[in-house]
């Protein structure tokens, strides 16, 4: 042995670390990326299931594997000792704390806190329940410096020891019969080759355990703790010419008794662990993990999961590669969603009953591929492009009709109004961008103007504004553009933007600029004036280049973009407003970085958002730095970055900000996003809150939030935030693959389904068709709130998105969904946390409708604070003592 000492310490530590650990819950991958590794290879588990050891590949080199415990708080890299360049975990004591292993040729153990010591033996394959004990293929030790070489059966020629029971006083091991045969010449020999599955006792010494009917080769791979048990594999004669390979149980009461393959499968078995008292048998089936007790026979170890509620969809369940002494906990290998091979764990005791969704849910179509176009002589065609939604549920939208012709609607399921159509007069490709809650709308129409020859049309933009049925032009080509000293309106597309409505209506948009004083300039209107959005920049900028305008919010502050001075100047957030304030400097590159040390400097802004009079920001900054960023031009402040650590959460850090799965600023100061962190089974990603007092709280976590609408236990894998509406978030999620995904809200109440893949949608009188594809709006980076003037997806309580059904053909279809949520507040018709003159305006409206079977009623009809399916003065009376108080609960 290599060091004494540190052997003895190391059987202190192990004797001393019993600390309770974690538990593992349900089927966890085990996916070791926290340690920039993958793939991680479950070899075996501690007796008391809390401990899985194995090795983890290296990124992008399979010939480098590093040696890996995992528990339930996270997966822990053992570190290689310094003549090591690779080596795996074999063998785990009973609590966890002792690990041995090896690489090419010298063995190791581990102990907390470690390092990883050399054993100068070959690769260590196993350990006893206290550590004392250990054995290579061929040698058991016993205490300090004391090899004993296994003995042999009469007449073989080697062996190969496999695991050790709980005392160190049993060894599962197979021994090896060689003969040589002549080689050449007549009559022929071939060599011998017999291998026989076997067990050594201190007592008993080598005993040969047999093989299965007709078999002439058989190996030991797993013992019970207690020694009176051996499972492993033998030769069976199937029939005449085919020789199988079985999975066995052998006791010295029974001898070697074949485990039934699952099914009666043909093709490879073998059983590879066994519990401690060895009536639960673990291994593969022709390629797939089973258990066996004499009760339940073979089993599926997948299947028996799902029987119990837990989500595997995606993956295939290998082999079964250990299990823990109670025969509750087992790990093994398998193939997983991505197609790589994995590690997993099972607690097979978990029952998972899957969560209900939240609240009450209704879909209603609001045009549907196929059906009549209102207004039109035409049907709908496939294209269907939701822009905003309004409180009282109207959705203004793009569409195409049959024949082809581009047209723009607003209005709710059953009730559809024709805004405008592509018919030349006066609109050419119209699309119906903002929809004010006071029936305002931002309608942009795209036009070709010729050129001289040989030079191609070129597009321009007209914008159009007003109340929905009397649209007027606010501008076009030619016409004067104010405040740019005599200049005309050239709105072409690479520096012209969409419209903006906020919702006090004041409209917005930026266009390219013929003559006058400027190339570039964004306007909007105050008091239906239309005036230009002034820019001030600190000296010595004179000039904001390449800009961009990105939001008009409903506090009428302007928010743009560009590079001070040159093209190739550094790139420049501004905000103010509304005119006849100017925007001015909120963050530019070569800043100081709010919490970095002096000389830290953002090298790139980019996501730019807004809320209010505030902007939040995604930044790259010196030394490989990355975060979110908010505040306005008096000053900025951090709201998270790489690196930070998420309360609540203790031990985790933020590794990546995934800025293209949505984020958001909220009125209350808070801002949601999603984050990639350190994490105890993956690197799972979360959306976070960022409070005004500066706490990072997790509202969802992938690998471990339960979907509802599932029929077991199927956790979140994948999701992205489609828009944010109050303390309402609208998101898609899948459980394993972008083609199950679904739409949902997520709320202090919980998850409420909206749609999924699979569900039956009433498309008409007698037609049905089910959902096959979830057509999220929007896309980017920022989430829709409506607040920042380009409009939502989400307000109040309903929903609306795009998605395919079969109907026995394929259809696409519009879809609004209305949702009512529990809530302590049900008087807070916005969920904004009060209940105002905001929430008494929904309440009037709703109230003069009276019937909440009106089409037209509000979704979800919340202002029902009764719900007896009526509006009216029962409804009023609960509202007026909710108005009084005013705070929510």
């Amino acid at each position: 042995m290599r060091d004494g000492a540190v052997w003895l310490a190391a059987l202190v530590c192990a004797a001393g670390s019993t600390r309770a650990l974690g538990q593992f819950q349900g089927f966890t991958p085990l996916k070791a990326d926290a340690l920039s590794l993958r793939q991680f290879q479950a070899t075996c588990i501690s007796g008391d299931g809390k401990t899985v050891a194995g090795y983890a590949f290296a990124p992008g080199d399979f010939s480098q594997f590093f040696p890996v415990r995992f528990q339930a708080s996270g997966p822990q890299n053992l570190g290689l000792y310094s003549s090591e360049t690779r080596a795996r975990s074999y063998g785990v004591n009973a609590n966890g704390t002792f690990v041995v292993g090896g690489g090419d040729s010298e063995g190791f153990w581990w102990v907390p806190p470690g390092p990883n010591v050399g054993s100068e033996t070959a690769p260590l394959l196993d350990v006893n329940d206290d550590g004392s004990v250990f054995i290579t293929s061929t040698t058991r030790y016993e205490g300090l410096d004391s090899p004993s070489p296994i003995p042999n059966l009469p007449g073989y020629t080697s062996l190969a020891a496999s695991r050790l029971g709980a005392s160190g006083n049993a060894i599962a091991l197979t021994c090896h019969f060689f003969e040589p045969g002549s080689g050449y010449g007549y009559p022929f020999t071939p060599d011998v080759n017999i291998d026989q599955a076997s067990r050594w006792t201190s007592n008993g010494g080598t005993e040969p355990l047999g093989f299965l009917p007709g078999g002439t080769n058989s190996f030991a791979v797993g013992i019970s703790a207690d020694g009176s048990v051996v499972v492993g594999r033998s030769e069976k004669l199937i029939s005449p010419g085919n020789i199988e390979q079985r999975p066995f149980r052998w006791s010295g009461g029974g001898g070697m008794q074949e485990i039934p393959m699952i099914s009666g499968a043909g093709g490879f078995g073998e059983a590879m662990d066994a519990s401690a008292d060895g009536s639960v048998i673990v291994g593969q089936s022709d390629g797939q993990a089973f258990m066996w007790d004499a009760v339940h026979g073979t089993r599926s170890i997948q299947q028996v999961l799902a029987s119990h509620g837990h989500d595997t969809l995606g993956w295939t369940l290998v082999e079964a590669t250990a299990i823990s002494d109670d025969g509750t906990i087992v790990a093994g290998i398998g193939i997983n969603p991505d197609l790589q091979t994995e590690g997993w764990v099972a607690n097979l005791t978990d029952v998972c009953t899957p969560p209900g969704s939240v609240g009450e849910v209704s879909l209603g179509v609001v045009a549907v591929e196929g059906g009549a176009a209102t207004g039109t002589d035409q049907n709908f065609g496939s294209v269907f492009t939701a822009n905003d939604l309004t409180s009282s549920g109207v959705v203004a939208f793009d569409t195409s009709l049959a024949n082809g012709v581009g047209a723009c609607y607003a209005g709710v399921p059953g009730v559809l109004s024709l805004a405008a159509i592509a018919n030349g007069s006066p609109f050419l490709a119209p699309s119906l961008l903002r929809l004010s809650g006071s029936g305002k709308a931002a309608l942009r129409d795209s036009r070709f103007y010729s050129q001289p020859f040989p030079n191609p049309p070129l597009l321009k933009f007209v914008y159009f504004g007003g109340a929905l049925g009397s649209l007027s032009v606010v501008a076009e080509s030619g016409g004067v553009a104010p405040g740019t000293g005599g200049g005309t309106f050239d709105p072409q597309p690479d520096f012209s933007s969409s419209p903006f409505l906020n919702g006090v209506d004041s409209y917005g948009f930026q266009s390219r600029i013929a003559g006058g004083n400027t190339s570039v300039a964004a306007f909007a209107t105050v008091g239906n004036v239309l005036s230009r959005v002034g820019v001030s920049l600190p000296p010595p900028a004179t000039s904001l280049a390449n800009p961009t305008m990105t939001a008009l919010t409903d506090s009428g502050t302007v928010v743009r973009t560009g590079r001070v001075d040159l093209a190739n100047g550094p790139k420049a957030i501004l905000a103010g407003g509304p005119p006849p304030e100017n925007s001015t400097m909120v963050a530019k590159v070569g800043d100081h970085v709010p919490g970095e040390a002096n000389g830290v400097a953002f090298t790139d802004l980019r996501d730019v958002l807004a809320e209010g009079d505030e902007v939040m920001f995604a930044a790259d900054y010196g030394g490989g730095g990355f975060g979110l960023f908010r505040g306005g031009p008096s000053a900025v402040s951090a709201v998270a970055k790489i690196g930070s650590t998420v309360d609540g959460l203790p031990g985790r850090v933020i590794t990546a900000i995934e800025t293209g799965r949505g984020m958001a600023l909220m009125p209350d100061g808070s801002a949601v996003f999603v984050a990639r962190v350190t994490d105890a089974i993956s690197a799972d990603v979360l959306t976070l809150v960022k409070s005004g007092g500066g706490e990072r709280v997790s509202l969802m976590r992938s690998g471990e939030t339960k979907l509802p609408g599932y029929d077991i236990c199927r956790v979140v894998r994948e999701f992205s935030i489609v828009a944010v509406d109050g303390g309402h978030v609208l998101l898609t999620a899948s459980p394993t693959i972008a083609a199950e995904s679904g739409m949902y809200v997520l709320s202090d109440a919980g998850l409420t389904l909206l749609a999924q893949v699979g569900q039956l949608v009433t498309l008409g009188e007698g037609e049905q068709g089910a959902i096959t594809q979830i057509n999220p709006p929007g896309g980017g980076a920022m989430a829709r709130t409506g607040r920042d003037g380009r409009g939502t997806f989400l307000k109040d309580h309903g929903a609306v998105f795009a998605a395919t059904v079969n109907a026995g053909i394929s259809k696409r279809v519009l879809l609004r969904a209305a949702f009512y949520l529990p809530t302590t507040c049900p008087a807070d018709l916005n969920s904004d946390g009060l209940v105002d003159d905001s929430d008494f305006s929904i309440f009037v409206v709703a109230y003069n409708m009276l019937d909440c079977a009106d089409p037209l009623m509000p979704p979800a009809c919340a202002s029902d604070l009764n719900r007896d399916g009526v509006v009216e003065d029962a409804d009023f009376s609960i509202f007026v003592v909710a108005y009084n108080e005013l705070l929510c609960p």
